[in-house]
């Protein structure tokens, strides 16, 4: 059974806009692009864009991801692992495949577009706080952990995908995003370890 789902005609379009918007936001800056260049970029009408994304904004960031049910409900009747950082750490894997299978070119055009345009950042960063939430709720249920010590969790899972993505990003190998999150989540629990 595939963890990437497959993927609808409009949902390809969508992540096809959304990936034009990044690249012009790179390449331009996200103040310095108009919706009709994205139109034509992504090769859809003005008002096709306007039936995806209810504006530019929208179409950089792309659509909200949520966490796959399966895998929340894994997560919380004890995981694949049975050691709550690998769960987190699998939760997260498997919020990456919302997307669908995203290349190396469009990971680094999405890094690369939060870099360069602090609006993009903030708005990012007010989205990723809301799965944050959803996350640290599903530790706490989870672990009985309280809410403070949940949040260093996710902060550790925060951390980990950070340098997972720099990595696959500076230093291509042959190993996809997830395998890269899977190996820094055990050199993080190997160092957590450490006495």
């Amino acid at each position: 059974m595939s963890l990437v789902p497959t993927l609808t005609r409009r949902e390809k379009t969508a992540m096809r806009i959304t990936f034009c918007a990044q690249r012009l936001a790179v390449q331009q800056g996200y103040d310095h692009f108009t919706l009709d260049e994205l139109a034509q970029q992504a090769g859809v009408s003005r008002r096709t864009l306007f039936n995806y994304f209810p504006g530019k904004l929208d179409a950089v960031l792309g659509a909200r991801p949520g966490l796959p049910q399966d895998a929340t409900e894994t997560f919380l009747s004890g995981g694949p692992h049975g050691e709550l950082l690998g769960d987190l750490g699998e939760l997260v894997c498997a919020l990456l495949t919302v997307w669908g299978p995203l290349t190396r070119e469009q990971w680094t055009t999405m890094r690369d577009c939060l870099i360069t345009n602090p609006r993009v950042f903030k708005a990012a960063i007010e989205r990723f706080d809301d799965i944050a939430k959803t996350m640290t709720g599903l530790v706490e249920e989870r672990s009985g952990l309280p809410r403070d010590q949940a949040c260093v969790a996710l902060s550790v899972i925060k951390g980990v995908f950070g340098s997972a993505l720099d990595q696959f990003v500076e230093r291509p190998d042959d190993r996809s995003l997830d395998t890269i999150v899977r190996d820094h989540l055990q050199v993080a629990r190997d160092l957590l370890s450490i006495r």
